[in-house]
């Protein structure tokens, strides 16, 4: 018997700024009655999402590796191949997560991402789901004169 709350999956870029306004979205859409996923890499902040939240390996883990350890990530993001691997691996996790939601009959719905991971897009198009993309901007200290 199919699920009957809409599900909605949250993927995030692996970076705690990207992952924090992602989170605050997916709270409020639950508290609205909503089944959320939140997705994104094992390494480095799943292990510890799960370790904070108690989360046990057991359980379906939202949390996808994408190949990297952490001394990887350095060298990665020197080289320029962090994006182009987070999105080989990333696409290929994602769409196993969708296709792992479909037989557990609570099918992915809707999608949304954060901008540095737009090929999550791609891969909502390959399902026909809804997609939406969460821009998060910095806020910079701003002096207010009287």
């Amino acid at each position: 018997m199919e699920s009957s709350l809409t599900h909605v999956m949250l993927v995030s870029f692996p970076s705690q700024g990207h992952i924090n306004p992602l989170l605050r979205l997916g709270k409020l859409i639950a508290s609205k009655g909503l089944l959320v996923t939140f997705v994104t890499t094992e390494e480095p902040l799943g292990k510890k999402m799960r370790q904070a939240n108690e989360i046990q390996d057991g359980l379906l883990k939202p949390f996808f590796d994408d190949g990297f350890t952490l001394d990887d990530l350095e060298n990665k993001q020197k080289s320029g191949l962090l994006f182009t691997d987070l999105e080989v691996a990333g696409k290929r996790e994602i769409k196993k997560l969708i296709k792992r939601y479909e037989k557990m009959k609570q099918p992915v719905r809707c999608v949304i991402n954060n901008a540095f991971v737009p090929w999550v897009c791609d891969v909502a198009a390959e399902f026909q789901i809804p997609s939406a993309v969460l821009w998060v901007h910095p806020l910079h200290a701003i002096s207010i004169e009287a």
